[in-house]
C-alpha cells in the first residue's frame, strides 16, 4: 500500500461573512499506509467533530500547517532523520496521533514513537484481551472510569506510561491508548490498536465504536475533539429521560405503570418520564390522572404515539396528503387536550412498533413536527446495517430523510454502556419500555437513571426541552456556529456573529426562521444555512416547509375500527396490571 498523497491543507481563514469558512470541515493531515476503505472510514468518522482528511504529500514538498496531524507507525518507520524533521517542523504546532496502520507493525510503536520524541516507552508482552478500563482524562467525559468488555478479543502490545505519559485507556497489562507531551511542546497520543482495521466502505461506523469493539474508533475521536478543542462540533449538556410507550390519563394507573409511584421514584432518584400517548386517547384523560401530571411536571410529561396506534400504523402505504391530514388530526387532538388539561404535549412523534415508512417521514416534515424519537433511527429500512451513511446514529439525530430530525431512543434491557457512548457522542438518551416491562416493579428503570446520574449527570427533561436543545456548536475564525438536530432550536443570547445549520437539509422549499421572522438562509454542502443578527435574548430558530405544525380545523374523528382497536388494547393491557405479581 503507498503512502496516501494530495494537496496540502488550506491555511487559516481569518475574514468573518463567508459560511465556508465558518462550516466547512477543518482539515487534518494524514501521512499513513492505509487501505483506501481505511482512510474512507476514519474520514467519514471525522464528520461528527467536523473535520476531514487530508492527505500530506511528499515531506519534501513542504506541508502546511494542519490544526491535527495522523502518523502512521509503517510510514515514519521507512522515513529517513531528516524527513521526519522536516515532516515534524512542517507540521508544527499540530497535535499527532500515532498509530499502526495494521497489525503486523503494532509492534514498532516504541520505535515509532521514539523517532518522533527521541524517547520511547516501555512494552509489555503482547496479551490477549477484551476488557478495557477508560481512565480520567479531560475528553473521556462520561466514559472515565468505566470498564467496557468487547465482544471480540484482540492481540495487543500493551505500553508502560513514563512520567511525561498520561493513560487515556488500559487494559490488565498496561496502556493500549495514551497521551504524552512531547519535547517540542505539542502533545503526542499513541494507541497500540489499528484504526479502523479491516473496515470496507459500506459499513456503519457505529457498530465500530460502542461497546462490541470500541477501540477500532474511540482513539480516533478522543483524539480529534482534544486536538481540534472548541473548533470541534460538540454538544451541550445531556439530556435523557426514560419513555413508556402507549399509556393513556383515563386513571393514575395502566396495566403496571403506577403514575403515583413513578413520580414519587422520579423525585428520590432525580428522573424524567415521557408518557407516549396516542392522540386517539386524548378525549379519555380524567380528572386525577391529569391533576398528577400538571403537579408532576418535572418528573412527566407528554409526547404523541402515532394518531390512531393501529398496527404499523406509519409503515402502511398511505399518500403523503392523507398522512398529513392524520398528522395534523393528531396535532390537534393534542392541542384540544393541552386546552381542556393544562397538560402541553410538544409536536415530537414517536413511532407505534418502531417503524415508519418513508411516505410517512415525507408528511411529518410537511405536517410541522419538531422531531421524531424511534428505535432504529432509519425505521424504514429492514436492516439498519445496510445504510449506506456511515454516521448512522453517531450524530445527535439521523438526518438522512430530507433533513427530518429522529432522534435515536434505546431499550429499556440494552447494554447499559451503549447510553454512555451516546452521551460521549453528544446524543440524548432516551430509554424506553412498555408497561410490562415495570411487571416485576420500577427497579429497572431505577437502574438505568442511577447508572446515568452517576456516570453522565443528566439534564432530566421532556420532548421539548429534549428537541429544544439538541445542536452542536463550535467556535470558527471568530464565529459562533450552531449545527441544528431538530426542527426547531432554542438558541442562548449571543453578542457576536454567528451561522446556524440544519445538516442534510437539501430538500426544496426547506426555509428558517428566527422566532417569527424568515431568515435568509442558503444551501451549502453541510445543509441550509444562516447568518443571524447579534441578539441579547434567547431565540427560537424553526426549520421546515412551515413555521408551526398543520392542524385540522374541524374536530376530527377516527375509524370505529381503530378506536375498538385501541380499547381492546388497553382492556388487555390493565387487565394484564391486576395480575398479582
Amino acid at each position: 500500500m503507498a503512502v496516501a498523497q494530495a494537496p496540502a491543507a488550506a491555511g487559516t481563514v481569518e475574514a468573518t461573512g463567508d459560511l465556508h469558512a465558518v462550516l466547512d470541515p477543518l482539515p487534518i493531515g494524514i501521512f499513513a499506509e492505509c487501505s483506501v476503505d481505511q482512510l474512507a472510514g476514519m474520514d467519514a468518522a471525522l464528520e461528527v467533530v467536523g473535520a476531514s482528511l487530508v492527505p500530506i504529500g511528499d515531506v519534501a514538498a513542504g506541508p502546511r500547517p494542519v490544526p491535527a496531524l495522523l502518523l502512521g507507525v509503517a510510514a515514519i518507520m521507512r522515513r529517513s532523520e531528516d524527513q521526519l524533521a522536516e515532516l515534524l517542523a512542517g507540521t508544527a504546532p499540530a497535535p499527532i496521533l500515532l498509530f499502526p496502520e495494521r497489525r503486523e507493525v503494532a509492534g514498532d510503536l516504541a520505535a515509532a514513537l521514539a523517532r518522533l520524541t527521541g524517547e520511547g516507552v516501555q512494552t509489555g508482552a503482547r496479551d490477549v484481551v477484551n476488557s478495557f478500563r477508560i481512565e480520567q482524562h479531560p475528553q473521556t467525559g462520561p466514559l472515565a472510569g468505566v470498564r467496557v468488555d468487547e465482544r471480540i478479543v484482540r492481540e495487543l502490545t500493551p505500553f508502560s506510561p513514563g512520567p511525561a505519559t498520561q493513560p487515556v485507556i488500559s487494559c490488565d497489562g498496561g496502556a493500549v491508548v495514551a497521551v504524552r507531551n512531547a519535547a517540542d511542546g505539542r502533545p503526542v497520543w499513541m494507541t497500540a490498536q489499528p484504526v479502523l482495521e479491516g473496515f470496507r466502505r459500506g459499513e456503519c461506523l457505529k457498530y465500530r465504536i460502542w461497546g462490541p469493539r470500541f477501540l477500532d474508533l474511540l482513539p480516533l475521536l478522543l483524539f480529534a475533539r482534544d486536538a481540534l478543542g472548541p473548533s470541534a462540533w460538540r454538544s451541550g449538556p445531556p439530556r435523557a429521560a426514560l419513555m413508556i410507550d402507549d399509556p393513556n390519563l383515563r386513571s393514575p394507573r395502566y396495566g403496571h405503570v403506577d403514575l403515583a409511584a413513578l413520580t414519587e421514584a422520579g423525585r428520590r432518584e432525580d428522573f424524567h418520564t415521557i408518557i407516549a400517548m396516542t392522540p386517539l386517547d386524548a378525549g379519555k384523560s380524567r380528572r386525577a390522572a391529569c391533576h398528577l401530571m400538571r403537579r408532576s411536571a418535572d418528573q412527566l410529561s407528554l409526547a404523541m404515539h402515532g394518531v390512531w396506534h393501529t398496527h404499523h400504523e406509519f409503515a402502511q402505504d398511505v399518500p403523503v396528503p392523507d398522512a398529513v391530514a392524520r398528522l395534523g388530526a393528531g396535532t390537534a387532538w393534542m392541542q384540544r387536550h393541552e386546552r381542556r388539561t393544562g397538560i402541553p404535549c410538544p409536536p415530537v412523534m414517536t413511532f407505534p412498533f418502531g417503524r415508519a415508512s418513508s411516505a410517512w417521514l415525507t408528511a411529518m416534515r410537511s405536517a410541522g413536527l419538531t422531531a421524531a424519537i424511534a428505535s432504529p433511527a432509519f425505521p424504514f429500512v429492514e436492516d439498519p446495517a445496510s445504510v449506506a451513511d456511515a454516521t448512522y446514529e453517531l450524530l445527535p439525530a439521523e438526518m438522512s430523510h430530507q433533513g427530518f430530525p429522529i432522534l435515536g431512543r434505546t431499550f429499556l434491557h440494552s447494554r447499559l454502556d451503549v447510553l454512555l457512548f451516546n452521551a460521549w457522542l453528544g446524543r440524548p438518551n432516551v430509554v424506553y419500555l412498555h408497561h410490562e416491562d415495570l411487571a416485576e416493579g420500577l427497579e429497572p428503570i431505577v437502574e438505568v437513571a442511577r447508572l446515568l446520574n452517576r456516570h453522565v449527570r443528566p439534564v432530566w427533561c421532556g420532548a421539548q426541552e429534549m428537541t429544544d436543545q439538541n445542536f452542536q456548536t463550535a467556535d470558527r475564525h471568530g464565529t459562533r456556529a450552531f449545527r441544528a438536530f431538530s426542527n426547531r432550536i432554542s438558541l442562548p443570547s449571543e453578542a457576536g456573529p454567528t451561522v446556524v445549520c440544519k445538516p442534510r437539509a437539501y430538500t426544496r422549499g426547506e426555509q428558517a426562521w428566527l422566532d417569527d421572522e424568515a431568515l435568509d438562509a442558503e444551501l451549502h454542502s453541510e445543509g441550509l444555512a444562516a447568518w443571524l443578527p447579534p441578539r441579547p435574548d434567547s431565540a427560537l430558530v424553526t426549520f421546515g416547509p412551515s413555521l408551526r405544525p398543520v392542524t385540522q380545523q374541524r374536530r376530527p374523528r377516527a375509524p370505529a375500527r381503530a378506536r375498538a382497536r385501541r380499547l381492546a388494547t388497553e382492556l388487555r393491557d390493565q387487565l394484564a396490571g391486576r395480575r398479582p405479581r
